[in-house]
C-alpha cells in the first residue's frame, strides 16, 4: 500500500499491527517512515525505538560472535586431538627403531631426526592448548627448578643453520662472563613453557638481526629473580614499540603472525615473572626476561 501512494491505508493497516506485540515495534517504525513525528514527545519515543532496535541488533550480533568463537575453540581442540594420535605414532615407531642394533651411522642420524622432529611437533601441538588455557585463566601451572643453559644451547643447535646462513655470531654470557662447560643457571617454572618462550624470542633476535651482528643472552643471578637478557644491535619499528606485545602486531615479516611476542609474555606471567622491551636506535634492542628463583639449586 506504501509503494502504490496509499498512505493512510497503509497506516491504518500499521496500526492495526501495532496490537501484535510481535510487530509493535516494527510497525510503529513504518508508521514514522511514512508520517515522520512531528512532536518532541513523538520524537524522543523515535529515538528510543531507534535506540532498543540497536541494542537488539548488537546482542544478536554478540551472540554471533560468541558461537563463532566457540566454534572456532571446538575445531581447535578437535585439530589438536586428532594430530596428537598420529605424532604419537611416529615418535613411538621412530623410538622403536632406534633401538635396533644394526643401524648404520646415517640410519641412526635420520631416526634421530625424526624422533626430535615428532617430539617438537608434539610439544607445540601441546603448548597451543597450553596457551589457550593462559588466556582463559585456567591453566594448572606445575612449576620445579630448571636449568636455562641446557635449553639455550637446544634452541642454539635447532637453529645452527639459520644463525650460520645469516651469519650472526652468538655470545652466551652468566653472571658477566662468558659461559663455560659445567656452567648452571636455575629459575623456577616449566620446561617446554621456556623452552617455547625463549626459542621464539632468540629466533626473532636472529631473523631480525643483519650479517656480523652480534646477538648477546646473558643471564644473571639476583636475590630473587633469575634475569635473562637478549641483545640484538636492530631497533624495534618505532610503530609497534608501544604494541610489541600484542597479539597480531608484527612489522616487517612476510609471514609473520604476531603470535611470538604475545606468547612469550603470556608464558612470563603465567610463570609470575614478567618481560619487558627497550629498543633505540643507538642501544638495538633489549628483551629483559625475569623468572623467579628456587629456594633450593638441585645437586
Amino acid at each position: 500500500l506504501a509503494r502504490q501512494n496509499q498512505e493512510d491505508q497503509a497506516v491504518t493497516a500499521y496500526e492495526r499491527a501495532k496490537a501484535d506485540p510481535a510487530w509493535a515495534t516494527v510497525a510503529q517504525q513504518r508508521i514514522w517512515q511514512l508520517r515522520p513525528p512531528e512532536s518532541q514527545e513523538e520524537k524522543l519515543k523515535l529515538a528510543k525505538t531507534k535506540a532498543e532496535e540497536d541494542a537488539r541488533r548488537l546482542v544478536l550480533q554478540h551472540e554471533k560472535l560468541l558461537a563463532a568463537d566457540r566454534l572456532r575453540a571446538s575445531v581447535e581442540h578437535i585439530t589438536r586431538h586428532d594430530l596428537k594420535t598420529p605424532l604419537a605414532g611416529i615418535v613411538s615407531f621412530a623410538d622403536m627403531l632406534l633401538e635396533h642394533p644394526n643401524l648404520d651411522d646415517n640410519t641412526r642420524k635420520g631416526l634421530a631426526i625424526i624422533l626430535e622432529s615428532g617430539y617438537r611437533a608434539l610439544h607445540m601441538v601441546n603448548l597451543s592448548l597450553y596457551l589457550f588455557q593462559m588466556e582463559q585463566g585456567t591453566y594448572h601451572l606445575n612449576q620445579e627448578p630448571i636449568d636455562m643453559v641446557p635449553v639455550i644451547n637446544k634452541i642454539l643447535r635447532e637453529l645452527a643453520q639459520q644463525i650460520e646462513r645469516g651469519r650472526t655470531p652468538m655470545e652466551i654470557r652468566l653472571n658477566g662472563r662468558s659461559l663455560e662447560k659445567g656452567n648452571r643457571f636455575f629459575f623456577l617454572g616449566e620446561e617446554l613453557l621456556v623452552y617455547s618462550m625463549m626459542a621464539n624470542l632468540i629466533k626473532n633476535a636472529v631473523e631480525a638481526s643483519k650479517p656480523g651482528q652480534t646477538i648477546t643472552v646473558s643471564m644473571t643471578t639476583t636475590p630473587t629473580w633469575a634475569r635473562i637478557d637478549i641483545h640484538n644491535v636492530q631497533s624495534v619499528d618505532p610503530q609497534i614499540r608501544d604494541r610489541f606485545f600484542e597479539k597480531f602486531v608484527t612489522s616487517g615479516k612476510k609471514f609473520g603472525t604476531g603470535l611470538g611476542t604475545y606468547s612469550a609474555k603470556l608464558i612470563a606471567e603465567t610463570l609470575k615473572g614478567s618481560i619487558t622491551m627497550a629498543s633505540s636506535d643507538a642501544e638495538g634492542t633489549i628483551l629483559t626476561i625475569e623468572l623467579p628463583v628456587p629456594q633450593s639449586i638441585p645437586a
